[in-house]
């Protein structure tokens, strides 16, 4: 009986109609909740990911097959975006561990020194990013430049501090 509510309840998502939402909800959000929670391990993170997993369900809706399983198609949704979030946290941290092993000790002149090491715009993209916490998008609007090469000169940076630091 679940199945047939579930392929109600997208049919009518197909033709604009969203009052069996709350229905729908019920009826999947354990089973999506559980799957992203043991990706993420937070809670929080997890609860974001659902309404958003939610809102592309909605507006994807119309891309569903019927006969396929419901489900599947959108744990398959949230297990994308969890990934992504699990991805872009995991890079955040690997990203500032030069700037953590930094020993307390070592001076402002040290850093400094690291910074100056870089060429302009490599040391402009560390600045931005981890010092003005400036997301990638946001430097390449703010330079006029496009994504890829904001990663590019980015990366590049980040590979010759870890070198320099050891």
């Amino acid at each position: 009986m679940k199945n047939k509510d579930l392929e109600r309840i997208v049919k009518e998502f197909k033709t604009g109609n969203y009052s069996s939402f709350d229905e729908f909800y019920n009826l999947t959000a354990r089973q999506v909740y559980i799957f992203v929670f043991d990706i993420l391990k937070n809670r929080e993170k997890t609860e974001d990911v659902l309404q958003e997993a939610y809102m592309r369900f909605i507006y994807t809706a119309d891309r569903y097959q019927k006969n396929t399983s419901v489900i599947n198609y959108l744990i398959t949704i949230a297990r994308n975006i969890a990934i992504n979030v699990y991805n872009k946290e995991k890079k955040h941290i690997n990203d500032n561990e030069f700037v953590n092993n930094i020993k307390e000790d070592e001076t402002k002149e040290d850093l400094f020194y690291l910074l100056d090491s870089l060429t302009d715009i490599e040391k402009q993209m560390v600045i931005l990013h981890i010092i003005n916490k400036m997301k990638f998008r946001e430097i390449a609007e703010f330079l006029k430049m496009p994504l890829g090469t904001v990663l590019w000169h980015y990366n590049k940076a980040i590979k010759h501090l870890k070198k320099e630091v050891g």
